[in-house]
Order: C-alpha cells, then structure tokens, then sequence
C-alpha cells in the first residue's frame, strides 16, 4: 500500500514539472514581478522566430528599429555632418493564437557617407498585423570636394537625421516616416553656416523616437532627441536616441540624446556610434565618415503563471 501512495506521488510531481515546462519560451526568458503580477520578457536582437509559450493568449511588444549613421565628409577639407537619426519605436498589445511568430531585428546603418536609414524591425504573424518600426534617417553628409553645394541631405525615418553645413546647409529629415499613430520618431534639427572660415560650422542633432533632434548653434553640434522609454522589462529603459551634430573646428560636438544615440564629433574627429540593442543614431563627424547606427531589439513580454499546483495524497504508515 506505501508503495503505490509513493509512486502514485512520484507520478503527481512528474505530472506537475512536465506542466511546468511546457511554458517552454518561459524558461528561456526574464521574469519580475509587477503590482502582484509575475511577468516575463524576451529581448530578441537577432532576426528569427519566436514561438509562443503555453497557455499565453495576450502579450506586450515593444519594437525598436536600427539607428542611422551620422553625417560627415568624404572631401579633404571639413564639414558639420549632421547626427543619425534613432530608430523608430513601436509599442502595444496583441492578443496571439498561433504557434510562432516571425521576428526581423533592424541592423544600425554603417558608417559611410550616402543617404539612407537603418534597418526596419518588425513582429509578424498570419493572425496578426505585422508591427514594424522604421529605421533611423542618416544625418547629413558632403561628397564632393568643393563648397558643399553638391552634399546629401539628411534623410527621413523612424526619427530624421540631423541637417549638415558647409557653405551650403543641407536639409534635416523628418521623422515618423511608416505615418504610424502614436508616432514612431520625430525629426533632426538644422545646421548652422559660417561662410567666412567655417570654423563655426556645426550640425543639426538626430531626432529622436521621443524628441526632436536640436538645432546646431554658433560653434556647437546640436543634442540629439532623447528617445522613447519603456518599463517593459520591469527597468525604465530608453530607445531610440539620435545622434549628436558635429561641429567643424571647436570642441563642442553635440550631445548624444539619451536612448542610445552617439556623441557627435569635433575638430576632424569623429562621432561615436549608436548602442546597439537601443538603435541609437550616430554621432555626426566633421571629416571622414559618420559613425554607425545601434541595432535595434524586440521585445515580448507576457503574464507568467505557474499551472495550479495539485494536492498531493497523504502517505499513510499503514
């Protein structure tokens, strides 16, 4: 008689971890716990699938394109590139049915000189509308080794990158680009001109998904747009920060927008680059190319609950 209680106990407890680890994405993934609520979360940073965990009919999503690269020059003389612009963001709630889900993770635009944006992120599915964030605008650049006449315009995304100036200003790029409800970035700001010695050149900062980028000033690159924060992960946390804007001669780049964004760069150097997993723009560079965008993430998060824990049978000495 002991021996049945004790294996039909053994069966009970086999019973209750198989039940346990079918929430199988669950194992894998970050849990905390919210105003009584156990949730858990994936960060997903490289293109792929996601498979929903047992017993999960709803989730939170947060989705963060690449950044763009910041703006520079590929002439011998200087110029104030303007700062990438972040990646956009997209946020919300999905109720979910099927089994697996398809992920595109937004790669940061690299570092170079031509017009464009960094990589769209998206979540996907047959039972859904596929979200997608649109990467981050370049900020912009000079190509010719003249007056800069012939230079790139910053260009348009998630957020816009920062304008650039040499004796000609370029124009900034305008965020929002996928025309998404809330918006997904904002724009880059405008460059300053000096068309004496150029020493007071500097580029307008890249927008970001939760600011605009600042207009350069007399000497100064200006500040990236701060981005988005999200708590998604139980830890405020911003995305989406665009890159400061360079500025040609003084030691005042423009400061990277929080988010990710990279710092911009002075004097000949060059801007830093976007953090990767935040999609931050790239610092804007006064010679040579601007620095690359960060990659972007998606995130999941879902309600964690443990199957009901059943009652276990007594053991009885007899």
């Amino acid at each position: 008689m002991r021996l049945k209680v004790r294996l039909t106990v053994i069966a009970v407890l086999v019973s209750t971890l198989q039940a346990i680890t079918g929430h199988s994405s669950a194992s894998a993934a970050n849990s905390y716990l919210s105003a009584s609520t156990y949730y858990a979360y994936e960060s997903i940073t490289a293109s792929g699938s996601w498979s929903r965990p047992y017993g999960v009919s709803s989730i939170d999503y947060l989705v963060v394109a690449g950044g763009g690269r910041g703006g520079g020059s590929q002439n011998p003389g200087h110029y104030a590139g303007g700062g990438g612009g972040g990646g956009g963001i997209r946020y919300g709630s999905l109720t979910v049915a099927q089994n697996s889900y398809t992920i595109t993770v937004g790669a940061g635009q690299s570092t170079g000189c031509s017009q464009g944006r960094g990589g769209n992120s998206s979540l996907a599915g047959t039972d859904i509308s596929t979200i997608s964030a649109t990467g981050g605008g370049s900020g912009s650049c000079n190509v010719n080794t003249g007056d800069g006449a012939g230079g790139i315009d910053a260009y348009s995304g998630g957020s816009g990158g920062g304008a650039g100036a040499q004796v000609y200003a370029k124009t900034f790029g305008s965020g929002n680009a996928g025309a998404y409800s809330p918006v997904e970035g904002f724009a880059g700001g405008t460059a300053v001109l000096d068309t004496g010695n150029g020493a007071n050149q500097s580029g307008g900062g890249g927008g970001g998904a939760g600011q605009v980028g600042s207009n350069g000033t007399t000497g100064c690159g200006g500040k990236g747009g701060n981005g988005y924060q999200s708590s998604i992960t139980g830890t405020a946390i911003t995305y989406g920060g665009g890159g400061g804007g360079g500025t040609r001669q003084s030691a005042c780049g423009g400061v990277a927008g929080t988010g990710g964004g990279g710092t911009g760069g002075v004097n000949g150097g060059q801007g830093t680059a976007g953090t990767n997993g935040l999609g931050g723009g790239g610092g804007g560079t006064s010679l040579g190319g601007g620095n690359r965008g960060g990659d972007g993430v998606v995130i999941i998060r879902y309600v964690l609950s443990a199957p009901d824990t059943p009652s276990l049978p007594a053991i009885s000495d007899t």
